[in-house]
């Protein structure tokens, strides 16, 4: 094997600094790359990471001398790196992407640290993958953080790639163009290990109003709601962030301006396969929705040939997650919020139910339709928590074991306090968008539940014991408000 520029001995130091980098980086990692998002935007954040990488890769170019080396290894090289930052580019959290870089420049630097034997690069990816068992333990210890088991696979990809650019470097032909394409191939898997066929639901930060990204095992999405036109840049930024690019389904439970204020937009930008609403007449308009919004949406959101009126009892089918209409027959109430539509969410043993706007004659003809069926894990609070939904006898029947309210600053004092009052004697989880800003609920079958939130990271795991009995659950700040 060809040695490197660097010695074993730097290379030990460097390994040294590294891992204590990343111990140490983990309680304030996600806090500053928040900070950054924050002033940077969305699109900033991901130039910047993207920069880094560059000048990383030149770094790591400078660091073995490429120009030295037989035109097999460059190629082999260059494979390795592009497949690299194609997987990192891949990725939908820039979290992610930098853990990636991180721990394959731990197992580089781990098999330049050890001795030129050919058995070595092995045993720097056995140190690699037990260094990040060890991060994620450590994130487990930590108040307000969470291990994810995935994520040492993750890890040890990582590490993985690192062993295979140390080959490339350092190997004969014939092992440096297998590395080459090894690791494309590898790095072409990272972006199905990152989702790791969970379930999603991430409920935006939007103001005032709702806007729910479902995303399937399969990497599809769905949009339910879209808040008010103001809302239009977070919706854009955080669906940008998860990289969705197109919708299986759009949506919308009512036309209150908080709900449809970006439909028409969303239409247009993600070309959804079939979008549809409830089907309220909108005969009504204010300030907020204006008499040119509703024809428009009426024009382009209705008038199209995807366009589906939902009613109870209607269902969607998609892949392992299925969505089912439980409210309205048809919107005949005069109040629109009574009229919104209710979809309950299932996967394996998992089940959401997204309420919309739902107030209490609706909560009512539920209990007394569904006969016990309406118990489950995750509610989205009805009407932004206001004092005229989520009743005490609703809460009985649904039992949520968390409950998101999606509000922000109103005129109307939501979410009303005793409203929060019987959220709490509930017995769940009470999350905000307002506090906790965005808000994402993953489902790792069978039994895992894992709660994020932009401001404070990971908040709750939640394991269902394996004799049934009740679930452990190990979580974060949030708990103490």
């Amino acid at each position: 094997m060809k040695s490197l520029p660097l010695s074993p001995r730097a290379a030990r130091l460097f390994l040294l600094a590294l891992a204590l980098f990343i111990l140490a980086s983990a309680p304030g990692a996600r806090y500053l790359l928040d900070w950054l998002r924050g002033g940077l935007g969305a699109g900033g954040l991901k130039i910047l990471v993207g920069g880094l990488f560059l000048l990383a890769g030149a770094g790591f170019a400078r660091l073995v001398r490429i120009w030295t080396l037989p035109a097999p290894n460059i190629l082999a090289l260059a494979a390795l790196l592009l497949a690299g930052g194609a997987g990192s580019l891949a990725l939908a959290i820039p979290e992610e992407r930098v853990h990636l870089a991180e721990f394959a420049a731990l197992s580089f630097l781990a098999a330049a640290a050890g001795p030129r034997t050919k058995g070595w690069p092995l045993a720097a990816l056995l140190f690699t993958a037990l260094f990040g068992g060890l991060d994620e333990l450590f994130q487990w210890l930590l108040p307000n953080r969470v291990g994810d088991l995935r994520d040492v696979l993750f890890n040890a990809l990582g590490g993985l790639w690192g062993v295979l650019l140390y080959l490339a470097a350092t190997a004969r032909l014939r092992a440096s163009s297998a590395s080459a394409g090894a690791g494309a191939l590898l790095l072409s898997c990272f972006p199905a290990t990152a989702s790791g066929g969970d379930l999603e639901l991430l409920f935006l930060d939007v103001g005032y109003g709702d806007a729910i990204l479902l995303t399937n095992p399969s990497g599809a999405h769905i949009l339910i709601d879209t808040g008010y036109p103001e809302a239009r840049e977070a919706v854009a930024g955080e669906l940008a962030r998860r990289g969705v690019k197109a919708l299986d389904w759009l949506i919308v439970t009512h036309p209150h301006a908080d709900h449809l204020g970006n439909a028409v937009w969303a239409l247009r930008e993600f070309h959804p396969a079939r979008w549809g609403d409830n089907g309220q007449a909108i005969d009504r308009f204010s300030r907020s929705l204006t008499e040119e919004m509703a024809r428009e949406y009426e024009r382009e959101f209705r008038g199209g040939k995807g366009y589906a009126r939902l009613k109870a009892g209607d269902a969607i089918a998609w892949g392992e997650v299925s969505l089912r209409v439980l409210w309205p027959d048809a919107p005949a109430a005069e109040d629109w919020n009574t009229n919104s539509l209710a979809l309950r969410v299932t996967s394996g043993g998992f089940s959401a139910l997204l309420s919309g706007d739902i107030n209490l004659p609706a909560e009512s003809a539920l209990i007394a339709r569904e006969k016990g069926n309406l118990a489950g894990g995750l509610l989205k609070a009805g009407h932004h928590g206001a004092a005229d939904a989520s009743s005490a006898d609703w809460l009985r029947a649904v039992s949520p074991r968390w409950a998101i309210v999606s509000v922000g600053a109103n005129e109307w004092g939501n979410p009303a306090p005793e409203t929060l009052q019987r959220l709490a004697a509930a017995g769940g989880l009470v999350l905000r968008t307002d506090r906790e800003g965005m808000i994402l609920v993953r489902y790792s079958p069978p039994e895992t539940v894992h709660i994020f939130s932009r401001r404070f990271g990971p908040l709750i795991t939640s394991v269902r014991d394996t004799n049934g009995g009740a679930p452990a659950e190990r979580s974060g700040p949030a708990d103490a408000r």
